[in-house]
């Protein structure tokens, strides 16, 4: 496995919609880097929010799966660290 990679909505999007202008370039980048992909809560809000109603149960499986880590920022010892949630971890409700 390559280095993390960290995606955004509308990689999310493209990715999941096959009637995208961006979908045959989101498959290549899907491929060049697999998942595990970095992103944050709002991203999946709002990819969550433009797939809907067809691509939510996928994009959620995708986070259940592991495919998806959710980055969080922390303040310890006040420095900026950030992790992402581990695999096992399900950052994404039903």
């Amino acid at each position: 496995m390559g280095n993390p990679v960290i995606v955004d909505a509308s990689f999310l999007v493209a990715l999941w919609r096959k009637n995208d202008q961006n979908h045959p370039w989101a498959i290549q980048q899907a491929q060049l880097h697999p998942p595990p992909w970095i992103t944050c809560e709002s991203v999946l809000s709002e990819a969550d929010h433009l797939l809907a109603p067809e691509g939510c149960a996928t994009l959620r499986l995708a986070c259940r799966r592991g495919a998806l880590r959710i980055a969080c920022i922390c303040l310890a010892n006040d420095a900026l660290c950030s992790r992402a949630t581990s695999p096992t971890s399900n950052p994404c409700p039903d």
